[in-house]
């Protein structure tokens, strides 16, 4: 039988009823592509689709796509352009209109390419209509759709052999085309391929599992979708080697192939997986963090196994197995300690080895993007989409991955949070950031998740909250992701956190952006999670958690077409890899204009020299404070009026059942002393203390902490444990060099940590403390929030400096002038002490965090059974901080200045001495001095006093401010806008303060 034998034609069903004949007249539409047009293959065509035709409505002919992409013969093709001409219907004028839309054929550079790209999705188009007899765009369906394709495709997935590249473009065009109209990615994903190289790897594994893995397979789904696993990437790689070893191992038919999990782990296996994996290291390179995670991983998944389906609970209610795990826990500690300190090989690293820029090349970046309206992104012609044009049919500039990095550069998120955040379209409420209040949203697609019936019915990233005790509803940034916390929610409409940051050049961004979206690129309905290719979000959920992830209106909209995906989704990794290259290669060519010698563009492509990978990635962002104002402690908007410079902030703590109006009301000598004794007492009780009990009534940053005073050399020791003034330190002051967080996890015993700063205790994970220690802690937390207000200033000061700097230089490089060393020298000079200050910022930002967060702990203790005879309390406050009195309420106040903190440090001071600053008694000083002299009275400086009488003056004369007037009228007298016989308090000052004040000053 030949090849051209119409018995050999594809995609067709014939009944034995049809004549060779009606089959000779229907492969003669099959020709050689030249031959299309010819008179004689006209002919051929209309003979041939009358029979078939024929045949098909008597039912003795089914036809497929196939049938009309296959090669006949040697080389010939069904005639399609005449079918396409003869056809010429309706559905194909819709889809050209989308096609024209959609730039399907933009990027070829011919007009010819152009032309006959254009016929063939003709030809596509007419063909899928004569097959499917659909005559309109709107009467398409996902199954039809997959109905036609699937003959084209093969059991592996990629297209058939008869198939072209052409066709191949062709289809894809027409399922963009189609997901564009739907609002869908489901379309294009029918004609993805998988590539070749891939073929019995991981992804193969589970897609098509061979017969002899199913069970192993879906066994491992199981598992990944009870962890909720976002991302199953590791655990994937991890099993694919797992096949590997099962393959191997169990090939010849004397070891019969444990083809299900069970039929494994009910033998004794020894430490074969791990033999084989040493194996592979020797022979295939493999390095200690694979061997290490893939061992874990594989071992985490037999453990779960185990105890749900080879397990039983005894009477005594305990778990039983016959079963044997992988490897049992202790060798797996032993195998980690082995394999964990080569390799340099982190097992488990905590901190991206990638480094983080320097920050006045952070400031830098943000210059780039901004200045001149935004004129570098601008500059780049892949930031714009031909068919997005504005009134006078110019190209519109796409802002989204520029306004991406520049929130990433004001808030400490990251770039997939950012990615994430939803617009807010389909809100009740809406923002409205010129008027700074709310309004109903007039969206079209506004109230769209309450129509629904959505528990979360305002899901913008501007959120409208209520606070208890505040009337008006308040601003908060809805973060909607958050690596770990959306685990414990099942990653539903509930995951993510708020941020009560009224930021204004993130809302200036994020406005900014929903403006333009709504105009150039508007939304019409939210985008589900399993819509999106994975070139956009990495990891490999588990279905379980894809189908918990809420859809939403994506904020940052590509506006360009996505692979895969359509211009409602974000943009792909790669857009924002390609941007961010960019601009590291701008910044480097500027630096080098500024004759600084550096390399910030690691790798570029060897034809055309752009930028392919940099020294710097988006992870390592961040501005003055912003790594400490990420952490969990001091509430961020505290924070940010901190850095924002126009707020003072008190730490404030009310008790319950005592209300001093002073800090002088609250501390005596003789209350310091009943304080020490029971901080001494606190001390004796750990001594004894079982591990429980210190649990339960102490305070501390780690376990560590517990473990190191329930020590045998500890407790042999307790005698000489360091009273930090703050807590207690087991280990005398002597392990601060590994008090820090750990960067390596070698084993019990054998982890790596970072140290703290020498007797900086509060952040040490060694450090202890409890009630005894509240007011300490409490006067401790003021001082660091003095000194950050005064590190903030500095920093926004020093940033100021930098900006009067740089426009001397770009004045002088705008007029051709030289730019001479010396102010190149103060640039670089004043960027480094911007750092410095940075630097010092986020540090005490930690401490204050620490501080904050050990109060908040020592606020839910239980009352401690501390027993000290009655008669040392009963008349000194402190016993309120001691006993069932204790209960008290922790917040912060804001104040138009910082006296009253300044007042609270420094007559804490007196009985805490580790709390003196001159700085700080220097301040209160001259605002003191400032209001005398306001009221023409003479200052405390021109007075002729010893130190001494001049700390009493000081200090009578501020808790008389301080207890008699509010912290604005504070600042009225300061300014001279009120003075004190008008508010009626000189008479009763000059009974307070114990020197005479009441003389006017020498002139």
């Amino acid at each position: 039988m030949t090849s051209d034998n119409p018995h050999n034609l594809k995609g067709i069903q014939f009944s034995a009823s049809v004549p060779d004949e009606e089959l000779a007249k229907i492969s003669e539409m099959f020709t050689s592509p030249q031959s299309f047009v010819s008179l004689a293959s006209q002919r051929a065509y209309q003979s041939g689709m009358d029979t078939l035709e024929q045949l098909i409505d008597n039912g003795d002919i089914t036809i497929n796509s196939l049938f009309f992409y296959q090669k006949f013969g040697t080389e010939k093709r069904f005639n399609a352009p005449e079918l396409a001409k003869r056809q010429a219907s309706n559905l194909y004028k819709e889809l050209s209109v989308l096609a024209d839309k959609l730039l399907l054929n933009a990027k070829i550079k011919t007009e010819d390419g152009r032309r006959s790209a254009e016929k063939r999705f003709e030809q596509c188009v007419e063909i899928f209509q004569y097959a499917t007899k659909v005559r309109t765009l709107s009467d398409i369906t996902l199954d039809k759709f997959k109905e036609f394709i699937r003959p084209l495709r093969t059991e592996k997935d990629r297209w058939h052999h008869d198939t072209t590249p052409h066709h191949h473009k062709a289809l894809r065009g027409f399922a963009l085309c189609l997901d564009h109209h739907f609002n869908s990615a489901d379309f294009v994903k029918c004609t993805e391929v998988q590539r070749s190289d891939t073929r019995n790897k991981t992804k193969d594994l589970f897609a098509q599992p061979e017969k002899h893995m199913k069970k192993w397979v879906s066994s491992w789904f199981e598992f990944l979708d009870a962890k909720k696993a976002f991302s199953t990437k590791a655990f994937k790689d991890a099993a694919a080697k797992f096949r590997d070893f099962l393959e191997e191992t169990y090939a010849s038919n004397s070891s019969p192939f444990p083809n299900e999990p069970s039929l494994y782990f009910s033998k004794y296996r020894g430490e074969e997986f791990y033999e084989w994996l040493n194996e592979q290291q020797e022979s295939n390179g493999l390095s200690n963090k694979v061997l290490i995670k893939t061992l874990t991983a594989i071992n985490t998944y037999s453990n779960w196994f185990i105890a749900k389906y080879m397990s039983d609970v005894d009477e005594n209610g305990e778990l039983t197995t016959l079963a044997y795990p992988l490897m049992p826990n202790h060798k797996i500690d032993q195998i980690i300690q082995q394999h964990g300190g080569e390799d340099n090989g982190e097992i488990y690293p905590s901190e991206s080895p990638k480094p983080c820029p320097p920050l006045w090349m952070v400031l830098s970046l943000k210059e780039i993007l901004t200045e001149n309206d935004y004129a570098w992104a601008k500059s780049l012609t892949s930031q714009y989409n031909e068919s997005i044009l504005d009134e006078n049919g110019r190209p519109v500039w796409i802002p989204v991955i520029t306004y991406l990095y520049l929130v990433m550069l004001e808030i400490p998120i990251r770039k997939i949070q950012v990615l994430r955040l939803d617009s807010g379209e389909g809100d009740i409420w809406r923002y409205d950031a010129q008027a700074d209040m709310w309004v109903k949203n007039d969206h079209q697609l506004a109230n769209y998740w309450k129509n629904t019936g959505a528990k979360v019915q305002n899901r913008g990233v501007f959120r409208r909250k209520f606070f208890n005790g505040v009337l008006n509803p308040q601003f908060v940034l809805y973060i909607n992701s958050n690596k770990i916390s959306d685990k414990k929610v099942g990653f539903n409409e509930f995951s993510g956190y708020e941020i009560p940051w009224k930021n204004p050049n993130v809302i200036k961004y994020l406005d900014e952006l929903r403006v333009w979206q709504e105009k150039y690129n508007p939304a019409v309905a939210p985008v589900k999670f399993k819509d999106i290719p994975t070139s956009i979000f990495e990891g490999e959920p588990t279905k379980q958690v894809i189908d918990s992830i809420p859809d939403r209106f994506y904020l940052f909209r590509s506006a360009k077409e996505v692979k895969n995906g359509n211009r409602q989704m974000p943009p792909s990794n790669r857009m924002l890899h390609e941007f961010w290259v960019k601009l590291m290669d701008e910044l480097e060519k500027r630096l080098h204009d500024e004759g600084i010698d550096c390399q910030l563009i690691l790798t570029r492509n060897k034809n055309t020299g752009a930028p392919q990978q940099a020294l710097y990635n988006p992870h390592g962002l961040r501005l003055a404070g912003l790594t400490s104002l990420a952490q969990q402690g001091v509430p961020i908007e505290v924070l940010s009026k901190i850095v924002a410079g126009h707020k003072s902030i008190l730490m404030t703590i009310h008790y319950l059942k005592y209300h001093p109006s002073h800090i002088s009301e609250l501390l005596s000598e003789a209350s310091r002393d009943l304080e020490l004794k029971y901080q001494k007492s606190f001390q004796s009780w750990l001594k004894e203390a079982a591990w429980d009990q210190v649990a339960k009534y102490a305070a501390y940053n780690s376990e560590d902490a517990i473990e190191g005073v329930m020590s045998d050399v500890s407790r042999c020791t307790s005698s000489l444990w360091n009273t930090t003034t703050l807590g207690l330190c087991p280990y005398n002051g002597t392990r601060c060099h590994d008090g820090g967080i750990c960067v390596r996890k070698n084993g019990k015993g054998r982890n790596i940590y970072l140290p703290v700063e020498e007797k900086n205790c509060v952040i040490c994970r060694h450090f202890i403390t409890g009630l005894p220690w509240l007011t300490e802690l409490w006067v401790h937390g003021n001082a660091l929030l003095l000194k950050s207000e005064k590190t903030s200033k500095e920093l926004s000061e020093s940033l100021e400096d930098i900006k009067t700097l740089k426009v001397k230089r770009k004045d002088l490089q705008k007029n051709g002038g030289e730019v001479p060393p010396q102010l190149v020298t103060k640039i670089k000079k004043a960027e480094t002490l911007h750092e410095k200050k940075s630097v010092e910022l986020d540090k005490v930002f930690q401490e204050l965090h620490a501080t904050h967060n050990l109060i908040e702990k020592i606020k839910h203790l239980p009352k401690h059974p501390i027993i000290v005879e009655q008669n040392d309390h009963q008349d000194n406050l402190p016993a309120l901080l001691i006993r069932s009195d204790s209960e008290f309420e922790f917040d912060y106040k804001e104040s138009p200045n910082n006296f009253q903190n300044l007042d609270f440090v420094i007559q804490a001071s007196r009985f805490y001495q580790y709390e003196r600053n001159e700085d700080f008694e220097r301040e209160r000083d001259q605002f003191i001095d400032t209001i005398l002299l306001r009221n023409e009275l003479k200052p405390l400086m021109l007075m002729n006093l010893t130190p001494e009488e001049k700390r009493q003056a000081a200090d009578a004369f501020a808790k008389f401010l301080v207890t008699k007037v509010d912290a604005e009228t504070l600042q009225l007298l300061k300014d001279g806008r009120v003075y004190l016989n008008e508010l009626g308090l000189e008479q009763e000052l000059l009974k307070s303060v114990p020197i005479n004040i009441l003389q006017k000053p020498t002139t």
